[in-house]
């Protein structure tokens, strides 16, 4: 926490939707709910929840956008 001022849960949570984003733009074929998945989500739900959060859209949006 002191070096990255996040604890670690949010850090973790920050690393996840970046990776998150990265699988979005790469992979058109994966479904949301496949990419939530192999980010250890537990519910597409809980997914578009965090999602949300950082990017301000849901991964469905944001997915299209960057089509």
């Amino acid at each position: 926490k002191d070096q990255t001022g996040r604890s670690f849960a949010d850090f973790f949570r920050a690393i996840r939707m970046q990776k998150a984003g990265e699988m979005l733009m790469m992979s058109s074929d994966k479904s949301i709910g496949d990419i939530a998945s192999e980010l250890g989500f537990e519910n597409q739900s809980t997914f578009n929840r965090n999602f949300k959060k950082v990017f301000g859209m849901t991964p469905r949006n944001f997915k299209q956008l960057k089509a």
